[in-house]
């Protein structure tokens, strides 16, 4: 730990946060679904559509990357939605 702007900067491998973040979630009774193609995203219902199922969800991160198939899903239902990627 070290100090820069006045407040302390801590530095921790992404791959230790991803585990610790995925074991806490896990406890959670969070559900993940890796390596899965959505289709279509139901923001009124909260539905997830994939290739084979469909899954209700409380709260969505779309964490799919810079062409985000969850950012063009908002895109298109959600009035004045901006998000740029540079």
């Amino acid at each position: 730990v070290y100090k820069r702007f006045e407040e302390p900067l801590i530095c921790v491998k992404r791959h230790t946060l991803v585990n610790a973040l995925l074991m806490e979630a896990k406890k959670l009774g969070v559900q993940f679904y890796f390596e899965q193609k959505c289709s279509s995203i139901d923001f009124t219902n909260k539905k997830l559509y994939f290739d084979q199922k469909c899954v209700s969800y409380d709260f969505l991160v779309g964490s799919d990357g810079t062409h985000s198939h969850t950012r063009q899903q908002m895109q298109k239902v959600i009035p004045n939605f901006a998000c740029s990627v540079e």
